[in-house]
C-alpha cells in the first residue's frame, strides 16, 4: 500500500494526473497550495479507505473460518459421543 501511495503522489506531481477538464492537475509553480492539500487530502483518504475496506473483508473472512470450524469440532464431538 506504500508503495501505491508513493506511485500515485510522483504521479500527481510529476504532472501525469488529469483533472476535470483533462489537464495536468498538477502544474509546479501555478498550482496553488490550497488545490495541492486539497488533492493530498483526497490521496490519503482513499488510502485509509481502502485499508478499512481490507481490514473488514479480512475480519469477515476470519469470522467466518473461526465459525465452521467451531461448527465442524462440535459435530466431531456429538460424533464421538454416539
Amino acid at each position: 500500500m506504500i508503495i501505491e501511495r508513493i506511485f500515485v503522489l510522483c504521479s500527481y506531481f510529476t504532472g501525469h494526473t488529469k483533472n476535470e477538464q483533462g489537464g495536468p492537475q498538477f502544474i509546479g509553480g501555478k498550482t496553488k497550495f490550497e488545490h495541492v492539500l486539497d488533492d493530498l487530502v483526497e490521496i490519503f483518504t482513499v488510502a485509509v479507505s481502502v485499508s478499512l475496506e481490507e481490514i473488514s473483508m479480512a475480519n469477515t473472512v476470519v469470522i467466518f473460518l473461526f465459525t465452521s470450524l467451531a461448527v465442524l469440532l462440535n459435530l466431531s464431538n456429538r460424533l464421538q459421543l454416539l
